[in-house]
């Protein structure tokens, strides 16, 4: 398909994805086979794009970001890999404009690197007519995200949605991802008061020994027994064999273990914490998530299950 309008307008949307334990595979030189395995769960909330797409003598980008933070490397990185495919394929040039809202903090663990990547080529897949299967825009989306240090995982969970389990590590057609079944009945509450940047951790070479060493068996024994439950014990003991739980982290789940709430754990890899819990009991667990963290990012979540997508 050709571009024949003077301007076209496209929108998708990528969930958020929180990390529930994982492991670092980096060591391949190909960066679509490089990734994590581990689980996670998609939530409701997350980044919509929105793009506008003109016929150009020049190439032109330009982002704007809702709330302000300052552009993400991600989303340019991604824009221009789609823009340049546009360029060879119609040997025409563009202007377009990305304009990003986001529901979710940033560097707090919820996937928002992969989200934004995903969704702007996703959006600008369609508006510039590249006809790309969406496991196509997710490597592109992975590609973003890897180059910059911002993600491993994200975008291959973000593509399949639900409670996942990243059973081999990669973008999306080279990775293998695999769904647990889950009610609707079931709610995240999310809690954050900030967070990591992916970067100070992945790229450094004691925090990745640790990691693997803990995330090692998970997979395996979260197969065996693959339920939404399951993945918060097995990310609770992943938590404390790494280290990385700080002290609000750990009170904030203390206070949900206080008040019957089993199922939670620290959100990878941000101060952040999550408890899955029903619809009846979610806003007991956002009181307790309040009291302990009275500034911060506290949401009811329902699960995602479709992944990223044009809306």
């Amino acid at each position: 398909m050709v571009l024949q309008l003077t301007s076209k307008f496209s929108k998708a949307f990528c969930p958020a994805h929180i990390t529930c334990f994982f492991q670092i595979f980096d060591k391949s030189g190909n960066p679509l086979e490089v990734g994590s395995r581990g689980a996670g769960i998609c939530l409701d909330r997350g980044i919509t794009t929105m793009v506008k797409v003109e016929i150009a003598k020049e190439n032109h980008l330009e982002i704007i970001i809702n709330p302000d933070i300052g552009e993400p490397k991600v989303t340019r990185s991604a824009a221009e890999r789609m823009v340049k495919l546009a360029n060879e394929k119609y040997s025409k040039n563009y202007k377009v404009t990305v304009m990003q809202k986001m529901d979710v903090p940033v560097y707090a663990g919820f996937g928002s690197s992969g989200a934004a990547a995903f969704s702007t080529a996703l959006a600008l897949n369609d508006a510039l007519g590249l006809g790309l299967t969406k496991n196509r825009v997710g490597q592109i989306a992975h590609l973003s995200e890897i180059e910059n240090l911002t993600g491993l995982g994200d975008v291959a969970a973000q593509n399949v949605g639900g409670v996942e389990i990243r059973v081999k590590e990669g973008a999306p057609g080279y990775g293998v991802v695999d769904n647990i079944p889950v009610s609707e009945e079931y709610v995240v509450v999310c809690g954050s008061i900030g967070g990591l940047e992916t970067k100070s951790v992945i790229s450094r070479k004691d925090k990745k020994e640790q990691i693997n060493a803990a995330g090692k068996s998970l997979v395996e024994e979260l197969i065996k027994d693959a339920t939404i439950e399951k993945v918060a014990l097995l990310a609770k003991r992943f938590t404390m064999e790494t280290g990385l739980m700080t002290k609000k982290v750990e009170e904030a789940i203390l206070a949900l273990e206080k008040e019957g709430f089993e199922y939670c754990g620290m959100i990878m890899l941000g101060e952040s914490v999550f408890c899955i819990t029903t619809k009846k009991k979610a806003k007991k667990a956002y009181r307790v998530l309040r009291k302990c963290m009275p500034q911060g990012f506290i949401k009811i979540c329902k699960i995602d299950f479709r992944g990223a997508r044009l809306v």
